[in-house]
């Protein structure tokens, strides 16, 4: 038994044992084995794209994608599945205009997951059409002088193009739906006109549309404006009108009590500068005929007005000639030395006023000659003086600022002195002078840009003594200014100061005092010499310049292109050769009037004739500034010779230690006096 029992252990145990070594060999066959990778989900790598098609082709889309295999696709359109479009691209039927800005994409799908691709557009572009006229040109009827438009509306595939023929024959450059012709003559009339209309597919020629022209018989409207009817009036005055015709006005001509004044204007506005002391005091009638391009033509209503020019002219003789009024000069009327305890030899360096490149200006309200300057290392004062006409007295308007360098404005808000060429003008209607540029109190010069005006009513009643700093800031920009050689005029007809600033070929400008900005007018007015001065001749609307050895006009008329003309002005060389020569338009005779800054003899322009003719007054006519009635060598005349048309005469402040002129060149209306009888217009301001 106990060997049974031991034979029945060993079994047991090798059984035991067989188990157990089995059980290590299967561990570690399971420890040695690697498990499958799970599958991938789909990536797009590369997304459908946008297709353009013509109508009736097919379009193909296509995507790329990764992912575990196998991967399948199912294509929509506009979102909806489309039938058998199971592949990675799909190609459409022929397509149609209805599947225009369809929207394809495709969903791709396996075992791991499915990602839908961004939406691909299909543009579908029609067939190519011809042209078709929808709309006809139609006929025209227009009177001598007037245009024609003829225009068609056609459809087709784009571009379209056009050509319209003149009985039958292309015209250069019509090549737009609408056709406007020039001006139509008589001879024009039964013209036909036609548009072919063309494109890539064929061309379609339209119907013929005929031109009528029509007589016209209609004449124009015309009115004068200003002055007002029973108006009193004196001086110069600006007549206005406006005209109308069915067609285009060709001329105004102005009348005075029936007869021409001056030439026909012929551009708007319509006006003329009329000097009452041309005719008596007392009733007259202006108006104005309008013509028209056809020859029609019509007379405004009459307007009366009353003439009435009373001033004194403080003595002036009725002789023509030269008149020296005795004693009164700039010298004398300086501020004393130390003025104002500012420590300035002011009597020493007052010359500078009218010797340091200085001009004036014709205040035609109060007949006074005022004139400023200095500046630079010649003179540091900045009061005015005037010659009053009056009372033939040269007077100092008002004191000094204290002196500063090389700064714009003094300290009490006025303008610093300076040379200020011919930069000085009146502006009638706002009673005020105006300034731009000029070199100022400062040893290098320190040229300006600026614009200044003076409020004439307040000189002489303190600080800053009617001075304004305009500082433009609307408008087309300013003029340069930082050079000597600039110019400028008073332009009755507009109302404007016109300046020629010839800095780097600044050109013209026009500024406008209620508006207080410039305009420019040509950036190419040729350049000017410091010695050239300009004059406005506002019948004909010229801006006149001489001097530097040169004579030359822009014409200012609206509408103009403001080109610089070179004038032959025979007979003017002493004018041209002159240095700043004075110049003054005068409205009795219509002519520009020269001094050539010493002597007797004065210089007449006439620009119809473009040439000069010469007058001389040798008694008590002027010298220069060294008194040797000879070429001057002062640094010239610029705006000190001036015209006051109230009183028939030009005044001129030659000099700081000269007497003040008069000239007379046409004879005293019954409104001049001969004595000083009647008063003057106030005491200095």
């Amino acid at each position: 038994m106990r060997i049974w029992a031991r034979l029945v252990n060993l079994v047991v145990a090798f059984t035991a044992l067989v188990f157990l070594l089995s059980a290590c060999a299967g561990s570690a066959s399971n420890s040695n084995s690697q498990a499958p990778p799970p599958p991938q989900a789909p990536a797009i790598t590369t997304q459908p794209t946008n297709q353009t098609v013509q109508a009736g082709a097919t379009a193909t889309f296509s995507v790329a994608a990764t992912g575990s295999s196998p991967l399948s696709y199912r294509w929509q359109k506009n979102g909806a599945a489309v039938d058998g479009a199971t592949s990675a691209s799909y190609t459409t039927p022929s397509t149609t205009m209805a599947d225009n800005n369809s929207k394809f994409q495709v969903v791709v799908s396996n075992s791991a997951g499915s990602v839908t691709s961004s939406a691909a557009s299909l543009a579908v572009n029609p067939d190519p059409l011809p042209p078709s006229i929808t709309a006809q040109p139609a006929g025209v009827s227009v009177a001598p002088g007037q245009t024609a438009t003829f225009s068609v509306v056609a459809t087709g595939t784009a571009p379209l193009s056009y050509q319209w023929q003149k009985n039958g024959a292309a015209i250069s450059g019509a090549t737009s739906a609408s056709y406007t012709t020039p001006p139509a003559a008589a001879s024009d009339n039964g013209t036909a006109f036609l548009v072919v209309v063309s494109n890539a597919v064929g061309s379609t020629p339209s119907n013929s549309a005929p031109l009528t022209v029509t007589a016209d018989t209609t004449p124009p409207t015309v009115s004068i404006t200003s002055p007002a009817n029973d108006a009193t009036v004196s001086g110069t005055n600006t007549v206005n009108a406006t005209a109308s015709d069915n067609v285009a006005v060709a001329s105004v001509q102005f009348q005075v009590d029936g007869a021409n004044v001056g030439p026909a204007d012929t551009t708007s506005p319509y006006n003329f500068s009329w000097n009452t002391t041309s005719v008596s005091n007392g009733n007259h009638v202006l108006t104005a005929v309008a013509t028209d391009t056809s020859g029609n033509s019509a007379v405004s209503p009459t307007v009366n007005v009353t003439v009435s020019n009373q001033s004194s002219g403080g003595g002036i003789p009725p002789t023509l000639g030269w008149f020296d009024v005795q004693g009164q000069q700039q010298n004398g009327n300086c501020p004393p030395n130390n003025f104002g305890g500012y420590g300035y030899d002011f009597p020493s360096f007052c010359s500078g006023v009218v010797r340091a490149w200085s001009g004036g200006i014709a205040d035609t309200k109060r007949n006074r000659l005022w004139f400023w300057g200095g500046g630079h290392t010649d003179y540091a004062g900045n009061e005015l003086y005037y010659f009053d006409l009056n009372s033939l007295q040269v007077v100092r308007a008002d004191n000094p600022a204290e002196p500063t360098e090389c700064t714009e404005t003094m300290r009490d808000g006025s303008a610093n002195t300076r040379h200020n060429y011919g930069a000085l003008v009146y502006i009638p209607t706002a009673d005020r002078m105006f300034l731009f540029g000029g070199g100022s109190y400062c040893p290098d010069g320190d040229f300006s840009s600026d614009t200044w005006t003076v409020d004439l009513t307040k000189v002489g009643t303190g600080s800053p003594n009617g001075w304004q700093r305009m500082d433009p800031t609307n408008g087309s920009g300013t003029p340069c200014g930082d050079s000597n050689d600039t110019e400028a005029a008073y332009d009755p007809n507009t109302d404007l100061v016109l300046v020629n600033d010839s800095c780097n070929f600044s050109g013209l400008w026009a500024y406008n005092y209620s508006t207080n900005s410039y305009t420019q007018l040509n950036s190419a007015a040729s350049n000017m010499g410091l010695e050239t001065r300009v004059v406005i001749d506002p019948t004909r609307k010229l801006f006149l310049r001489f001097g530097n050895g040169e004579a030359s006009k822009i014409n200012i008329a609206s509408g103009s292109s403001y080109a610089v003309q070179t004038l032959t002005a025979s007979g003017c060389s002493g004018l041209m050769n002159a240095s700043s020569p004075g110049l003054a338009f005068d409205t009795v005779q219509n002519l520009v009037v020269g001094w050539p800054n010493f002597g007797g003899t004065i210089y007449l322009y006439d620009p119809d004739t473009d040439s000069c003719t010469t007058q001389t007054y040798s008694a008590s006519a002027p010298p220069d500034s060294a008194h040797r009635n000879s070429p001057s060598t002062t640094n010239g005349t610029f705006g000190r010779f001036q015209y006051f048309p109230a009183l028939g005469v030009f005044a001129l402040i030659n000099d700081f230690n000269i007497d003040a002129h008069t000239l007379r060149l046409t004879a005293a209306s019954s409104g001049d006096a001969t004595s000083n009888s009647e008063t003057s217009q106030g005491p200095a301001r």
